[in-house]
């Protein structure tokens, strides 16, 4: 039969890589393999003497005396990562209800591999690690689209494109379908990097003595591809950066990454960062001065990425600040003086309801220029998303809605990309749904519009009763599933020339790939393009902040062309110059970027990223620069750290050369 891979090209240069392959359809005349019998053919290794493998009329059988029960082939390593993927497939049938039977692979030794199992008897499947002897489970399931059969083949296949990433199938010998359609695991510690494929049983039941019974086994190791080529459009409009100043205000914490902010209002200049004490700390000055104010504030950061900082400055100038928050009672603090960093009060109020599991702050603007704050009460998979609006003459804060914008009802959440006021002048708003703290259970693309950021509409026009509901009929723009490669965040909101509202996502092509799709208004309905045409699959999963292998920009009219930006893993940055029409790249630019000096890692500590936000005043650019380390699924990383950060403000002038 056929043999189903799912092997791909990365899109990688290497060296010193190898090929490799090994097929084994057991051929051949009755042979045993036991503590007395002899091999079952050449690079065969029983891991127990005690379990007794047979072939017979052409397929591999095992008696199982022991449990689990595994042989597995010595002539070729798996290899995650480092330049190569891999592929292990078999056809397996169990001879008992409720016994498990699968293939394994990175075998290490008996106590130390990855296993993809099912149960006869059952929909149950599962993929797990072996770490030290102890079972970690990777993906579980009860969702097989059929009853797995006692004496019934199917066909198991695991492959992997990067390191301790897999996606694996489980059909039917007859290539009918049984899962749906792909499932995938990632192990975020990266156990084992390699090791050697093989079959493996574990029954409870050992009175009956049943046959599991093996076929087609077959294990492929490949060196990623070449790099593709792109070919770059040449920029006529070349610019140059002159740096006109460079201060270092302060030090910063470089073992967490989180996100500070930065403003510049009036002839003020304003930051909030984690000094490297990790304590919350509000800087300012006038514009053209080298002297900064600094105020400590009474909040300190942990482990957690998602603790960001959010700032903005209301009509009369007051400064209100929030962060340092992730399913935590409200952080928020407010100047009693405009434009007084010395005057923060710590507040931790606004309306004083629904404050106590505060994540994700923002502030905006909204219709009228009124300040508004809006946050997730509770957590993910159950959340709720939450708009206060401020008043300048009373200071005081109320609901903006007098119900939350989106509801997860106990169940779930919505995960926004905030409100953005287009060209036609409407606020849109985009979603995904997310089932469980695993990132991996976003689903449904969704969008709503309104006037007010009061009174909601679906994209045709039909008014939408609030809080908004998983079932809310007419918001869904693409329905992906579960487990379909969309990410929170995802939805960025663009136009193009003719103010048409696009938004830009990621998600698992038909054959499982990641890639860049963009759903455009069209006569009050969404068509969806793919833009991309990406030979790579990125699949992530757990909860905790992830390291982003792919990152998308929402569609901007640039000088006449319609452009995307896009960060891909394995094919570099850059901007898509997109036909407008059917939104496919024909041709890509390379991103601008700041001088060397302010991109380049200083640090000497391994792993060290560059970390910059920017704003604009006039015809010049501020910067402001640190460095700290990647994302670490928020929880305490090891010793030893990096030293503290310098944080830099620049002034930069852009010119056409």
């Amino acid at each position: 039969m056929k043999i189903c891979t799912l092997f791909t090209s990365l899109l990688l240069s290497i060296s010193a890589v190898y090929a490799d392959s090994f097929l084994d359809d057991f051929g051949r005349g009755e042979t045993f393999y036991s503590s007395m019998g002899g091999t079952i053919g050449d690079g065969w290794v029983n891991a127990a003497d005690s379990n007794q493998w047979k072939i017979s009329g052409d397929r591999l059988f095992l008696e199982a005396r022991r449990s689990p029960a595994i042989l597995f082939c010595n002539q070729v390593k798996t290899i995650s990562g480092a330049g190569q993927q891999f592929s292990v497939s078999a056809e397996v049938s169990i001879g008992i209800s409720n016994g498990w039977a699968g293939i394994v692979f990175n075998y290490q030794d008996s106590s130390n591999f990855y296993c993809l199992r099912f149960k006869a008897g059952s929909r149950s499947y599962q993929l797990l690690a072996k770490i030290k002897g102890k079972w970690v489970i990777l993906q579980s399931a009860n969702d097989a689209l059929t009853l797995f059969k006692v004496n019934t083949g199917y066909l198991l296949s695991v492959s992997s494109e990067d390191a301790c990433e897999f996606y694996f199938t489980i059909t039917g010998v007859d290539e009918s379908l049984i899962l749906n359609p792909v499932c995938n695991a990632v192990d975020s510690y990266s156990h084992f990097m390699e090791g050697y494929a093989g079959c493996y049983s574990q029954i409870a039941d050992q009175a009956t003595n049943p046959d599991v019974v093996f076929d087609n086994f077959k294990v492929e190791v490949r060196p990623v591809g070449p790099r593709k080529k792109v070919t770059f459009i040449a920029d006529d409009d070349d610019v140059e950066y002159q740096i006109l100043q460079k201060q270092t205000i302060s030090s910063v914490w470089s073992v967490t990454p989180v996100g500070f902010a930065f403003e510049t209002v009036s002839n003020f200049q304003f930051v909030v960062f984690y000094d490297e004490n990790r304590q919350m700390t509000a800087g300012q000055r006038m514009l053209g001065s080298t002297e900064w104010t600094f105020q400590k504030l009474p909040s300190f950061l942990e482990w957690d990425s998602h603790n960001y900082i959010e700032m903005a400055l209301d009509s009369n100038g007051f400064i209100h600040i929030s962060g340092n928050m992730h399913v935590v009672p409200l952080v928020y603090f407010r100047s009693s003086k405009p434009y007084d960093v010395r005057s923060l009060e710590e507040i931790n109020r606004m309306t004083g309801e629904r404050e106590q599991r505060c994540t994700y702050p923002k502030f905006l603007k909204g219709p009228g220029g009124e300040l508004i704050f809006n946050y997730r009460d509770g957590h993910s998979g159950n959340g709720d998303q939450i708009y206060n609006v401020y008043n300048d003459k009373t200071r005081t804060w109320t609901r903006l809605i007098d119900q939350p914008l989106a509801a997860g009802l106990g169940a779930r959440n919505a995960y926004f990309v905030d409100p953005v006021l287009g060209p036609d002048g409407w606020f849109h708003i985009t979603w995904v749904w997310r089932e469980t703290y695993e990132c991996d259970t976003n689903h449904d693309l969704s969008y709503a519009r309104s006037k007010d950021l009061v009174h909601w509409e679906t994209a045709s026009g039909i008014p939408i009763d609030l809080p908004i509901l998983v079932n809310t009929p007419g918001v869904v723009v693409d329905p992906v599933p579960v487990h379909g490669g969309i990410l929170n965040g995802n939805g960025k909101i663009g136009f193009d020339s003719k103010n048409r509202v696009v938004l830009a996502y990621h998600k698992f092509d038909e054959s499982g790939k990641t890639q860049l799709y963009n759903a455009r208004l069209e006569d009050g309905g969404w068509k969806i393009y793919q833009t991309s045409d990406w030979d790579y699959r990125w699949y992530f999963a757990g909860g905790g902040c992830i390291v982003s292998k792919v990152k998308i920009g929402p569609v901007a009219l640039v000088d006449g062309e319609l452009q995307q930006s896009f960060y891909h893993a394995k094919e570099g940055s850059g901007i898509f110059v997109l036909d407008e029409g059917t939104l496919k790249p024909v041709g890509v630019r390379k991103s601008r970027q700041w001088p060397m000096e302010t991109r380049s890692v200083r640090s000497d500590f391994s792993g060290m990223q560059v970390k910059t936000i920017t704003n604009r005043r006039d015809d010049i650019d501020y910067l402001l620069r640190w460095e700290t380390l990647p994302a670490y699924r928020d929880i305490e990383r090891p010793k030893p750290w990096p030293a503290p950060s310098a944080l830099d403000v620049y002034k930069i002038r852009i010119s056409k050369k």
